[in-house]
């Protein structure tokens, strides 16, 4: 793998994040990549199930939501400090996706996306009625919790540095799964689910250890994300529409496309690019960031047959009246 120029790759930008803030103390660039990172992360652990295994995940926003309020409310209720609590969340958030994933994953296509927008909102509405993490109010974390970090100022650069090294990681997992035999089973499954079986692939088990994986490192950006602005609420936590615009933006995604992604959702906190960038996610289809050009070939291979239809027709007229 280190003869690869795509390790090579992300270890640069991984750098880029750590040193671009860090050098002149920028509070504005350092929050900006923060809010990338997490994007970066979120997409690039949905293309263990969407790019490699072709299962459409509407409702992959559900891991990162779990792992905020597990860890907040870690902090808050039990007093548990931040790595303990952030680990114990992605624990909690991999084996709910893993006893999920058995069930639900043996459904295909629309039934399979349906399932996962089904299952947040599930989880958004019992969380907005259970108690104990606070209901639809959520969950507040005093200023107090900041201080075994150094205090409030200290501890927003220790958790940025600490999502930069969760976006790496996501990374590194994503690129080192799709170059294993077990990428390779679940790039099978996303050709032909029914030959990867008759050759030997689990499908069952690979499907729902993968939806398992694509959990972890979301629970821990999630917990570190809510930790951050030390307060967590349903309507944040379980945004629909964040991984919706997501699943619709790419499928088989490369770096360029991940890149694309976080760009355009940057772009999207401007009013002024809102309405375009609403254009663009409608205009996208499952062939992912090439779909407005297959789009519009389609359209011009219509209309082409559509001229072709009437000049006949037309002919045909002619003929009978000659």
């Amino acid at each position: 793998m280190l003869r690869r120029p795509f390790f090579w790759i992300i270890a640069a930008v991984i750098v880029a994040f750590g040193l671009a803030p860090a050098i002149d103390n920028d509070v504005e660039l350092r929050e900006s990549l923060l809010l990338a990172a997490v994007y970066i992360t979120l997409a690039s652990n949905l293309n263990l199930m969407l790019g490699y295994t072709g299962y459409i995940n509407f409702g992959s926003i559900v891991f990162f939501g779990l792992g905020g309020y597990i860890c907040v409310f870690l902090m808050s209720a039990h007093d548990w400090p931040l790595a303990g609590a952030v680990l114990a969340a992605g624990a909690a958030v991999s084996l709910f996706a893993l006893l999920f994933g058995l069930g639900i994953l043996r459904l295909r296509g629309a039934y399979f996306a349906l399932a996962t927008i089904g299952i947040n909102e599930a989880v958004k509405a019992f969380v907005s009625n259970f108690e104990p993490w606070g209901g639809s109010s959520g969950l507040y974390l005093p200023t107090e919790m900041f201080m075994p970090l150094g205090g409030p100022m200290q501890a927003l650069w220790i958790i940025y540095f600490l999502m930069v090294g969760v976006m790496g990681l996501s990374l590194y997992l994503s690129y080192g799964i799709k170059t294993s035999k077990f990428g390779l089973g679940l790039m099978a499954i996303g050709q032909n689910e029914d030959a990867a079986a008759l050759l030997g692939v689990r499908t069952p088990l690979y499907k729902a250890l993968a939806y398992s994986v694509s959990a972890f490192l979301p629970a821990l950006a999630g917990g570190l994300y809510f930790f951050k602005g030390a307060f967590i609420q349903p309507v944040d936590a379980f945004d629909l529409g964040l991984s919706t615009e997501m699943a619709l933006s790419f499928r088989r995604t490369t770096f360029s496309d991940w890149c694309l992604i976080t760009f355009l959702k940057l772009a999207s906190k401007s009013l002024a690019l809102r309405a375009v960038w609403r254009r663009r996610i409608c205009s996208m289809r499952s062939q992912g960031c090439m779909g407005r050009r297959l789009t519009r070939r389609r359209s011009a291979l219509n209309t082409l047959g559509r001229c072709c239809v009437r000049a006949r027709s037309c002919w045909e007229v002619r003929k009978a009246r000659a």
